[in-house]
């Protein structure tokens, strides 16, 4: 170093030139070339993602930590977790990212099927009806003696079996009185039941199953129709219940008020909303987009609304008055609502969700890019705060107990997660998907810290997107909805 040093001070000032100059040359290219690699690591994610997104996913693996936050997505069981967290021999590290791809080369480990656990018990509560199995007359005989077989006890077996759709038809008769002395006492008699369908041709409870049908088992009511008709001989058009499903609707927009009022009361829900395709004369050869939006307090009670829009109108009647605690996703709308006592909290779940997305499509095919490590560290960075808050769910732990327990092991760990996040912003290309996710989790990070400061609050707003799971499953069925009104 020390000869080095001399060698340039006894340059002389164009040799110095010289050297700064190729000084200058030699950054640029390092610069150039750092630049051409991460373009290059974002068109491989690219082709990754427009692969996977064709064949489908290839039985890839996340770490233990990862699988550990699966659980927390919508729509996915305890049982699915546990299937997958036993699958994680070959889990993917920010210290070890390549020991996927040398799992992914050993062979297949040999399974064995377990024995059948025995056959589960029957419901108590379902009524038992007795099918008696008796012996021919001959076979109650003996075949030595020819006496009279003694019954000595029963083999009992239970099998489940059920009534196909039955329909029947109410007469209600109104007695009608009158005195045959004095005529100007008129005609005394019972008024008419009340139904839900007034003057209508059905009871009450055939509604109840059309509507049970149709928004809990997601079957559209032209199945309906047909499968009365072929079940039942019944031939009720479709038409008619829809008729049906309106009228109910009607009846039934002052409960969901009531209920949106029940969950705004309790000072702290969960806001999301979910597209609907609408069937529109106005748009002929397309659907209209409607829109879904639900109000709800994690593990209470649910507000629906539907709306022609996505933006600030469609929200402004129910949240421009709220004080309280509303969570929600990135959404810009919800940022239109500052008024005094709103109190907006981030969702961790969005938070994470674009860098898991990289973890997923990059693991196995680069798990050495710098994309890959840091979407693989800032997962399992996320990953401890859900750690802490299912040992707090577990526990059963009253809100002032999570919000301590959050303070002292949960706060401490979020300086260093933005740290991360921010590096990793460094590292990337602007406008790449890394560069994007990073983006948005600082642009959200005040509301993401906020969550902190509660007790009562959860990490996300998976309840919410968990309560648009049964509208989204009916859109696959009913493809849209079949009027504005009916929305």
């Amino acid at each position: 170093m020390e000869a080095l040093t001399a060698l340039l001070e006894s340059l002389t000032p164009a040799q110095r030139e010289v050297v700064e100059k190729a000084k200058g040359e030699w950054e640029r290219t390092v610069a150039q070339i750092k630049r051409l690699e991460i373009e290059v690591e974002h068109q491989r994610l690219l082709i990754l993602e427009l692969r996977r997104s064709r064949y489908g996913a290839k039985g890839e693996k996340l770490s233990t930590l990862q699988l550990d936050l699966l659980d927390l997505e919508p729509g996915l069981s305890a049982q699915e977790v546990e299937a997958e967290a036993g699958q994680a021999d070959s889990a993917v590290s920010s210290e070890e990212p390549s020991k996927a791809a040398e799992d992914s080369k050993s062979p297949a480990k040999k399974r064995y099927n377990k024995s059948h656990p025995g056959r589960g018990k029957l419901p108590a509560h379902l009524p038992r009806v007795e099918r008696v199995l008796e012996c021919t007359r001959e076979e109650c005989h003996c075949g030595q003696c020819g006496k009279e077989k003694k019954l000595i006890g029963w083999d009992v077996t239970e099998t489940l079996d059920l009534k196909p759709l039955e329909f029947f038809v109410v007469q209600t008769k109104r007695a009608k009185y009158a005195c045959t002395e004095c005529p100007d006492e008129g005609v005394q008699q019972p008024p008419v039941p009340s139904r839900i369908i007034d003057r209508g041709m059905c009871e009450d409870r055939v509604v109840v199953e059309v509507l049970v049908r149709k928004y809990t088992d997601h079957l559209p009511l032209y199945r309906q129709a047909a499968a009365f008709l072929r079940d039942a001989g019944v031939d009720l058009s479709r038409k008619t219940l829809t008729g049906w499903a309106m009228k109910a609707g009607e009846l039934l927009v002052p409960v969901n008020a009531a209920i949106y009022r029940e969950v705004a009361a309790e000072g702290y829900m969960q806001v999301d909303e979910s597209l609907v395709p609408v069937s529109d004369p106005d748009t002929p050869g397309a659907n209209a987009r409607g829109w879904w939006w639900t109000y709800s307090n994690p593990r209470g009670s649910v507000s629906y609304e539907f709306a022609r829009t996505r933006g600030y109108v469609a929200a402004v009647d129910r949240l421009k008055h709220y004080n309280g605690k509303i969570q929600t996703d990135g959404y810009a709308v919800y940022d239109k609502f500052d008024h005094e006592g709103f109190i907006h909290l981030g969702c961790w779940s969005h938070a994470r969700r674009p860098f898991h997305q990289l973890a997923t499509v990059l693991k196995k095919d680069a798990p050495k890019s710098p994309v890959c490590r840091h979407a693989i560290a800032i997962v399992e960075a996320i990953a401890k705060l859900y750690a802490h808050d299912r040992t707090l769910r577990e526990a059963n732990a009253p809100p002032e107990i999570r919000l301590a327990y959050r303070q002292e092991h949960s706060v401490p760990l979020l300086e260093p997660i933005k740290q991360r996040i921010e590096a990793a912003q460094s590292d990337s290309m602007t406008g790449s998907k890394l560069d994007k996710a990073c983006a948005y989790v600082l642009g959200q990070w005040p509301k993401l810290v906020r969550v902190f400061d509660y007790g009562e609050v959860e990490l996300d707003t998976n309840w919410a997107e968990n309560s648009v799971r049964p509208l989204v499953l009916g859109r696959k069925n009913w493809m849209h909805v079949g009027s504005w009104e009916a929305g």
